[in-house]
């Protein structure tokens, strides 16, 4: 289990913003300006972070140490040359809570009170722009970064570049809606039109739920040459597959691979890979506005104060997030895998909200 300090070098040509998928993602701050509930906390404000700023995870006592050997890093302006994810606890499957037991594979607690300008992207192609990065894409980058440490992928201490990045294994992935199925490809070493192959020619047509991804496969295939340069070739896909859908009894429409059908493809290809959710919004804290989970797995930690004991779970935790305190969380879908599983596993298919990419170590 890595304790240090590991940090992201942003000005590489990774990119500069999460890719659109994301950025589409409802943050509860935005939610909350068109809210009705008066109860709703105000929006969480990050300080920014001027251009793009070496990204530091770790724990608090990793940059305590940093401090003393870069005078950089106690930098705290607006124009610092680091941005912070501090790692504040981790928690595995059956670790005990107040009154109960954490019921994720894995939960990292962070504390994140600013984000830079700009930041990496894991989606293809990379923007021909530099757009600024919103507050809900970097509460999911540092998301993503929390989880590369908590399944040991990055060393302590580590400045990561473009090409520390990719030695690290992290396989970026086309953002066209398609993602899963290049996914699929990319596992399959081959291209995407082989792949979709691949899947219809595996499945039993047979079996309703396996006739819909034959479905799925057969009109993306049809569709293929035109899905890249005719902008109605999506909404073409989508009204075949519900046609398909009322014709033989399921309700169609969407090209795109869940979580569910993802791991069942992975299962009929023999590919062999785990499928993982990493989620910065536990129990939907932010979409709820119910904080009492995050108050749950703050306490006992060095971020409960004494503040915050006579509050209910509810107010504490509102209280933790205006303090720019969140939860991590890992899921292994379809399979009863461990953190250690997860560590030593040579792929993985990763999903951020809406975009999966892969781990290839």
């Amino acid at each position: 289990m890595p304790t240090g300090l590991v940090s992201w070098n942003s000005t590489s040509s990774l990119g500069d913003s999460f890719p659109h998928t994301w950025s589409q993602s409802c943050f509860f701050h935005e939610a909350c300006a068109e809210s009705e509930d008066d109860t709703a906390p105000p929006p969480v404000a990050l300080k920014a972070v001027h251009g793009a700023p070496k990204i530091a995870v770790g724990r608090k006592q990793s940059f305590m140490a940093m401090e003393q050997h870069r005078k950089s890093f106690c930098d705290d302006s607006e124009n610092s040359a680091y941005v912070r994810i501090e790692v504040v606890r981790e928690l595995s499957l059956g670790n005990q809570l107040d009154g109960s037991f954490f019921k994720q594979l894995g939960g990292i607690l962070v504390k994140v009170t600013e984000k830079p300008e700009f930041a990496p992207t894991l989606g293809k192609p990379l923007p021909t722009t530099r757009r600024a990065v919103t507050q809900d894409a970097w509460r999911q980058q540092a998301a993503f970064f929390a989880f590369l440490r908590f399944v040991a992928v990055l060393e302590p201490g580590s400045v990561i570049s473009q090409d520390y990045l990719e030695k690290c294994g992290v396989v970026r992935i086309n953002d066209d809606g398609l993602c899963g199925w290049h996914c699929l490809a990319y596992l399959l070493k081959c291209g995407l039109r082989e792949a979709l192959t691949a899947v219809r020619d595996c499945m039993h047509c047979d079996r309703l739920q396996e006739r819909r991804l034959w479905d799925i496969a057969d009109v993306l295939l049809l569709n293929m040459d035109s899905l890249s340069t005719d902008d109605g070739a999506v909404s073409k896909c989508v009204l075949e597959l519900k046609r398909r859908g009322v014709e033989r009894g399921y309700v169609g429409g969407e090209y795109m691979l869940p979580d569910g059908d993802l791991v069942r493809l992975c299962l009929r290809l023999r590919l062999n890979t785990p499928v993982v959710s990493v989620d910065d919004d536990f129990h939907c804290s932010r979409e709820t506005n119910n904080f009492s989970s995050l108050a749950e797995i703050a306490k006992g930690s060095s971020a409960w104060g004494d503040d915050l004991q006579k509050l209910s779970f509810d107010e504490a935790g509102r209280t933790l997030d205006q303090r720019g305190y969140f939860v991590v969380t890992v899921q292994a879908l379809g399979q009863d895998l461990s953190r250690q599983d997860l560590a030593e596993a040579q792929r993985l298919i990763i999903g951020l909200k809406e975009h999966y990419f892969i781990l290839d170590r």
